[in-house]
């Protein structure tokens, strides 16, 4: 409720019976009642928008009095105007500081500045400081205030601040640019997630790993999707990219939904390229079988190589090799008729010789890997030889398609652990809340703006999160998108806010700015 006056304003002012002299009015008593009695047209005066409008077209107005007033006309009323200004202002709260801002602001986007501002920018800092700080002084002169040397003053601080700003943007690179894309939504968010990922990955190495994730995101199993982290293994540089995928994975909700859906889906796609391996392999072992045992496999021919193994110098001195050797060699001979086996029999002797090694390595602390690895691959060549003298001419067709269908799976799986555990590992410290992680913060100094507007960031950081999180399990989930969004040249960093108050000099008005009054 507006201030109520107890009697008429008019006799507050008059002696009282015994000649005493009116006490002045306090201030507050006299803004109380101008703001409980402002008309439409005084709240209509004093708004921002129509403030800046009259400020800009001010000076016309001003030199067209100057020359009709003498010739007799009336002119603009330009001094009730101010009036009507004044009180709509206090009216609706407007506070001293934000006016005289409007003011400047109007001046400067009046015919009259904007000619002037259109003399070529100083090519120093300085100069184009020097410049601004006249242009602003000359909205000041311009704006038409009941003060214009004060308002010279103000608008020549304001215009040397404003290149001032500008350069100190410069130096700082994105921090203008970071800002306002945490208000433009997922367009916004791209463009935090296209710096983040470039700058943890480092300019320089950008294109080794938009290479390495194209071909990484091509698999040999079908249907197997790899993710980015699978497709840049065994390169160092991308050793970010597994550290931020890492940390996206573990968003609660959509992302983590997301990427656990990947892993059953790659899953499936393993299950079923052993499964195909086994459909296609299995007519071709079945043949060769048949062709060995219609002749019959020579136990012999494994034995004897058996023996010579046996009787080899360095290997019949280690006990795991002669432990599986004879082990096998008394299997063989306990599944032969006679002089033959079936190819069968030798076959699954021969898929059980590693779980044989590892029997007898058990024994031993000390055994040889790539010792016992050799021994396997001697072991199964002596009886794939023996399976393909007695007939078996599918065989080696066999095995050749099974070992290749067999690597391509046993690599995948390979890449997909060590995306898990990668050799070399990055710490991104954060990498869970990009922009809030990645914004400019504003020092504190116990200032109340400052803090505001530090909270008013950290919430538009909170709300751009959920699109840069959904990109970034898109593009992680899609190494080819990813390698597409790396090798897009990044966006000029300029502002085109940056670019009018360059060119104007000036600041943009502070609309509708309220000043705390002190109590």
């Amino acid at each position: 409720m507006g201030f109520v006056p107890d009697k008429p304003v008019s006799s507050r002012f008059k002696p009282d019976a015994l000649g005493r002299k009116p006490v002045p009015e306090p201030e507050y008593e006299k803004e109380a009642r101008e703001m409980a009695s402002i008309t439409p047209a005084e709240a209509i005066a004093a708004n921002p928008v129509v403030r800046m409008a009259t400020a800009a077209a001010r000076p016309i107005l001003a030199a067209n009095n100057l020359v009709m007033r003498p010739l007799g006309f009336e002119g603009v009323p330009l001094e009730q105007l101010d009036e009507m200004q004044r009180r709509g202002a206090i009216g609706l709260g407007i506070g001293k500081g934000a006016q005289v801002a409007q003011d400047i602001a109007g001046a400067a986007l009046s015919p009259v500045a904007v000619g002037a501002m259109k003399a070529p920018a100083a090519a120093t800092a300085l100069g184009r400081i020097a410049q601004g700080s006249g242009f602003g002084a000359l909205g000041g002169v311009t704006a038409g205030t009941q003060d214009p040397i004060a308002a010279a003053e103000t608008g020549a601080l304001i215009g040397a601040a404003v290149p001032a700003t500008i350069e100190g943007v410069r130096a700082a690179g994105t921090g203008i640019q970071h800002i306002t894309d945490l208000f433009r939504g997922r367009e916004g968010a791209a463009n935090i997630l296209n710096r983040y990922q470039r700058n943890i990955i480092g300019e320089e190495n950008v294109p080794a790993v938009a290479q390495k994730l194209r071909q990484g995101a091509a698999s040999q199993v079908p249907r197997y999707q790899p993710t980015a982290a699978e497709a840049v293994q065994g390169l160092p540089a991308g050793s970010p990219i597994v550290a931020h995928q890492r940390a996206t994975a573990r968003t609660p909700g959509g992302p983590s939904a997301m990427f656990g859906e990947r892993v059953q889906q790659q899953r499936d796609a393993l299950k079923a390229a052993y499964e195909a391996r086994d459909i296609a392999t299995e007519p071709l072992r079945t043949a060769a079988i048949s062709q060995a045992n219609a002749r019959g496999v020579q136990v012999k021919n494994v034995t004897d190589k058996i023996d010579q193994m046996l009787d080899t110098p360095g290997i019949r001195a280690s006990d795991v090799v002669s432990g599986t050797l004879n082990k096998v060699k008394d299997k063989v001979a306990s599944l032969a008729k006679g002089d033959v086996i079936d190819a069968a029999d030798l076959y699954t002797v021969r898929k059980e010789i590693g779980n044989t090694i590892k029997t007898f390595s058990k024994e031993t602390a000390n055994w040889d890997k790539r010792l016992s690895a050799g021994l396997e691959r001697d072991l199964q060549k002596a009886m794939d030889d023996a399976i393909e003298a007695a007939g078996g001419t599918q065989w080696k067709r066999y095995l050749a398609e099974y070992s290749a269908r067999s690597q391509a799976i046993g690599r995948t799986k390979e890449t997909a652990l060590a995306a898990m555990r990668p050799e070399q590992r990055t710490d991104l410290f954060g990498g869970i809340n990009v922009a809030e992680q990645t914004r400019a913060h504003f020092p504190q100094m116990l200032s109340r703006p400052v803090m505001i507007a530090n909270a008013i960031l950290k919430k538009f950081s909170s709300g751009v999160e959920p699109h840069i999180d959904a990109l970034a399990t898109r593009r992680y989930l899609n190494p080819q998108e990813l390698a597409a969004a790396l090798e897009k040249m990044p966006a000029a960093q300029r502002s085109q806010i940056i670019d009018a108050m360059e060119r104007a000099g000036v600041a943009t008005a502070i609309l509708g700015t309220r000043e705390e009054k002190e109590e």
